[in-house]
């Protein structure tokens, strides 16, 4: 584990999973951040989360086939996750400096 996973884990309770454990994790949020085409016919099934947003350019491995398959799940997949997903950044960045 690197420095950064272990303060998470120290400082806010994390739990810290392994790279290829992490599609199967309960959470509200999955968020692939710089790893393109991780959502497939293969991941998707083990998904267990409400939303799919983060900063990843192409998270679907292949667009229609891959969004179709996260209906039937539940599973929101915003529009445009990379712009929702930056705008966020923004904010919190700008509120945080008006401190």
């Amino acid at each position: 584990m690197g420095e950064a996973a272990n303060k998470a884990k120290d400082e806010l309770g994390a739990t810290i999973v392994g790279k290829d454990d992490f599609y199967g994790v309960e959470c509200d949020i999955f968020a692939p951040c710089a790893l393109g085409g991780i959502l497939n016919d293969q991941t998707i099934p083990q998904l267990k989360c409400q939303i799919v947003a983060g900063a990843a350019n192409n998270q679907l491995l292949v667009d229609e086939r891959d969004s179709f398959a996260l209906a039937p799940a539940r599973i929101l997949h915003p529009l445009l996750p990379l712009t929702l997903t930056t705008i966020g950044i923004y904010q919190d960045c700008e509120t945080k400096m008006r401190r």
